[in-house]
C-alpha cells in the first residue's frame, strides 16, 4: 500500500505532456524520417516514406509538401511544417512571396526555368506557409 502512495505521489507531482499547439506545433505538421541531412526552414518533399530538400531543380517543381521546422541527420526523425505560420529570427524578408531556392527559402526568382512559391512573408522574420503550383518564369 505505501509503495503504491509513493507511486501515485509521483505521479501527481509530474508535468502533463504539451499538447503540440503548446509547444509551437501546428496539428497539420508531419514527423518523418530524413532520407538525407537536412537544415531547418528548408523545403521539403516526400518520397518513399523519407524527406528531402528541394533543390529548385525541374524534378523538384511541384513535389515540395512543407518545410523543415527542424534540422535531421539522415535516419533521424524531421518534422514539416505544412500549413500556417513559421518564424525564424534569423529571417529578413521583405513582405512578398516566398519560392524555393537551392534547399533554401527565398525571395529570388531562380535563374532556372520554372519556380515554386512556397510562402509569403508576413514581416521579417514570420512567413505563411501557402505552397504553390510551379510557374514558368
Amino acid at each position: 500500500m505505501k509503495l503504491r502512495t509513493l507511486l501515485e505521489n509521483i505521479i501527481n507531482t509530474l508535468p502533463l505532456l504539451a499538447t503540440k499547439q503548446e509547444i509551437g506545433l501546428s496539428s497539420t505538421d508531419l514527423t518523418i524520417t530524413a532520407g538525407e541531412d537536412i537544415s531547418a526552414n528548408t523545403p521539403v518533399y516526400i518520397d518513399n516514406n523519407l524527406v528531402y530538400s528541394c533543390k529548385a531543380l525541374i524534378e523538384d517543381l511541384d513535389r515540395c509538401m512543407g518545410i523543415s521546422r527542424i534540422s535531421a541527420n539522415t535516419g533521424s526523425s524531421i518534422i514539416i511544417a505544412t500549413e500556417g505560420e513559421l518564424s525564424n529570427i534569423n529571417w529578413t524578408f521583405q513582405e512578398s512571396p516566398v519560392y524555393i531556392g537551392n534547399s533554401i527559402l527565398t525571395q529570388s526568382i531562380t535563374t532556372q526555368e520554372y519556380t515554386q512559391q512556397v510562402a509569403v512573408a508576413l514581416n521579417a522574420t514570420t512567413i505563411l506557409i501557402n505552397i504553390q503550383q510551379s510557374i514558368e518564369v
